[in-house]
């Protein structure tokens, strides 16, 4: 809805939060339950998946802020 005014700031914020409790779910368990000392090989993996996630979201920041914007 164009007309709706909202905080922006706000729910970007709010975005980040609810990002930041996901990922920390998701690699909180993963890190508490798995045997990561037993297996490099699954600890590189969860690395890479963590990096990719957080390149992802710093894509969508850049992407949100300078081609969104309607400033």
């Amino acid at each position: 809805n164009p007309k709706k005014k909202g905080n922006v700031a706000r729910n970007l914020v709010m975005n980040y939060l609810y990002a930041g409790i996901l990922y920390a779910c998701i690699f909180g368990v993963q890190g508490a339950f798995l045997p990561l000392a037993q297996n490099p090989g699954l600890f590189s993996n969860f690395v890479s998946v963590f990096y990719l996630f957080i390149f992802a979201q710093g894509f969508l920041s850049f992407y949100n802020v300078f081609y969104e914007s309607k400033d």
